[in-house]
């Protein structure tokens, strides 16, 4: 119920506690790539909705998505954030999506 309420809402990523008490284990689902990551051992698996969501509900999302960004004030509020986008944050790279780097790297 939360994870989907979270994708409905449009969020990009939603952090999580599987498990109960003191063995509970962080997890970050990421919407975008449809993939959860557990950050103390590194790995992730696909995830996937049952059932598929419809053309209507995808376009309710994309703009449920983009309207959240807009008015959080976030970067990019137009571009999806993948996983590769909040690991790049976290290490304090900048990120970029294809085309800009390759206007950056042919001076475009």
């Amino acid at each position: 119920d939360r994870i989907e309420s979270h994708f409905q809402i449009g969020v990009w990523m939603m952090r999580l506690k599987s498990g109960k008490g003191k063995t509970a284990k962080p997890r970050e689902v990421y919407f975008y790539d449809m993939v959860q990551y557990d950050p103390t051992s590194k790995s992730e698996r696909n995830i996937r909705r049952v059932p598929a969501e419809t053309r209507w509900e995808r376009i309710l999302r994309g703009i449920n998505s983009y309207w959240l960004g807009f008015s959080k004030g976030e970067d990019r509020w137009w571009a999806p954030k993948s996983k590769r986008y909040f690991d790049d944050q976290r290490e304090g790279r900048d990120h970029m999506d294809e085309d800009e780097r390759l206007s950056q790297m042919f001076n475009i």
